[in-house]
């Protein structure tokens, strides 16, 4: 695989921390190379990374993708995502696919105006971080940063009729009004970019920031629906280049979202989508290079654990949404996915004592809720009506053949409600 761009200028100038970076920008040339090597890189395109096989790898969607789109761009935020779902999932996967829009804003961005761009400057210095943390705990080789391409308003129709989420795209001014409708929005006067508002909504994770136009915000359109507008269009924008992005490298979606996971599909579509939860296990607070040692020597077992849930998804389709069939499906799971994920959480603990009696203190065997199934039908409600973090209900219109034998990666999401997680001995 081509080396990282970035990575290629922190080794070439020997930053090894944050303000050694800042200090770089200030010297002309090593601020011009780092401008070149972002063009060359953007010049590159946006191939599939070389040396990862869609059946180990995977691509992370907005808001867990190290990106800040969805989440925040607050440097506690990112370390979270690496921290709660990273560490406990990663080992399931030769390769996790995250966004890289810095090869773009660098180029073209930080340094306009002679450099006086503050607020992006500073949240590059957090994405530096959060590369050097990468690779202080020893993922620099697990983590792929790739860009998700931009979405013009020409680009973004074309995606979501390539997606087939048309019908998905219509249910987001019923949104627009259900959000307005449920949150505080806090008007923040008006400023010369525009009026500021601050939207918070109780099952967001974050609240969330914004300007709008003062020629927009009037009687028939309040600043809560002008705010609303702006949260779940972004949202949405944000589904479309995550299903595309993932399709584009050929591996499964990684995905975590309230906001997006309320654009529901209708009844025949939650009964019928071939997903399946299940709780993964892992281990905590173990070193990366304990868990990638894990991975390596383990390698055969989450091989199979992939295909076994691949397996389940074609026999799930099969079954179809008649009544009753929900006991079949129950039956696909046990005798097809927990098999697996029993050999893999007795390799686990098998691990975590030989880890206890190597580092001489305890380590936790602990599980996080995951659910899988096709891209393109991402239930609202699975599992007895429990309710599943992201993109619910892509298949408005599906690309995947339900008779299709071959389920393949790309047509495949992992979806993870990054709290529900536990921990025990």
């Amino acid at each position: 695989m081509a080396r990282d761009w970035l990575y290629g200028w922190l080794d070439a100038h020997g930053i090894t921390t944050v303000p050694q970076a800042r200090a770089a920008l200030i010297i002309r040339s090593r601020a011009n190379d780092l401008r070149d090597r972002a063009l060359a890189a953007e010049q590159r395109g946006t191939e599939p990374p070389v040396g990862s096989s869609s059946l180990s790898g995977i691509a992370m969607g907005a808001a867990i993708d190290l990106s800040g789109t969805l989440d925040c761009f607050g440097l506690e935020c990112m370390e979270a995502q690496v921290e709660r779902l990273f560490r406990k999932t990663w080992h399931y996967f030769d390769k996790v696919v995250v966004d890289d829009p810095w090869r773009h804003e660098i180029g073209h961005h930080l340094f306009e105006g002679g450099g006086r761009s503050p607020e992006l400057r500073e949240r590059f210095m957090r994405h530096l971080h959060i590369r050097l943390l990468l690779r202080q705990l020893g993922a620099e080789s697990l983590v792929v940063f790739r860009p998700k391409w931009p979405l013009g308003v020409a680009s973004l129709d074309e995606a979501i009729r390539a997606q087939g989420l048309e019908a998905v795209q219509a249910r987001v001014p019923g949104l627009v009004k259900k959000i307005a409708r449920e949150s505080v929005v806090r008007d923040g006067g008006i400023e010369s970019d525009g009026r500021r508002w601050r939207l918070d909504h109780p099952n967001l994770e974050h609240s969330q920031w914004g300007r709008a136009k003062s020629v927009d915000v009037d009687v028939d359109h309040p600043l809560a629906v002008v705010a609303a507008q702006a949260v779940v269009s972004n949202a949405f924008n944000c589904l479309v280049a995550d299903v595309s992005a993932a399709r584009a490298v050929g591996m499964p979606l990684g995905a975590s979202v309230w906001l997006q996971r309320q654009l529901p599909g209708d009844a025949e579509t939650a009964t019928s989508s071939p997903a399946f939860a299940m709780q993964l296990p892992y281990l905590d607070d173990v070193p990366v290079a304990d868990l990638l040692a894990l991975r390596d020597s383990e390698h055969d077992s989450f091989v199979r654990f992939r295909a076994a849930i691949r397996t389940a998804i074609r026999e799930r389709q099969k079954v179809g949404p008649e009544v009753g069939n929900e006991r079949i499906a129950d039956e696909i799971e046990a005798d097809v996915i927990a098999p697996e994920l029993g050999r893999i959480s007795g390799r686990l603990e098998t691990a975590r004592k030989i880890l206890e009696r190597r580092q001489n203190r305890s380590v936790l065997l602990g599980t996080i809720l995951t659910t899988a199934g096709l891209i393109t039908q991402i239930p609202p409600l699975v599992a007895g009506g429990m309710t599943v973090g992201a993109a619910a209900a892509l298949a408005a219109r599906s690309a995947f053949d339900s008779t299709e034998e071959n389920v393949q990666d790309s047509d495949m999401f992992f979806l993870w409600r990054a709290r529900d997680y536990s921990i025990h001995q």
